[in-house]
């Protein structure tokens, strides 16, 4: 099993304020380390180059590998915190999934606000 850890040693770190490349540009020219379909239409891909795109219904989201570290929600009683730790050692694609639905939700918040 690829765990996070590992995926993060595989991966490149990205340049400091290089721009994320995009879904497109990542899925046709870049090397995939690996894939997780989570059902048919949604999934996330790794790539080398450090980067992640998660996908979902057709929409799609990009962002660093190592970014994702531990892993803060709001229950609604009292933030609760995870630390990266806990990650490290599971299925990489765990902790991506995380940050992709996130990452869209607020993608998606910023629209319709």
């Amino acid at each position: 099993m690829l765990t996070l850890r590992g995926l993060k040693n595989m991966a490149e770190i990205p340049a400091p304020r290089e721009k994320t490349p995009t879904a497109k540009e990542l899925r046709t020219s870049a090397e995939p380390v690996a894939e997780h379909i989570l059902r048919e239409d949604a999934g996330i891909t790794a790539y080398k180059s450090g980067y992640a795109v998660y996908s979902v219904c057709g929409a799609a989201i990009v962002f660093c590998i190592h970014s994702c570290g531990g892993y803060c929600y709001d229950s609604g009683e009292k933030p609760c915190g995870i630390g990266s730790g806990l990650f490290d050692g599971q299925a990489w694609y765990l902790r991506l999934v995380l940050e992709g639905e996130d990452r869209l939700c607020r993608k998606y918040e910023s629209f319709v606000a």
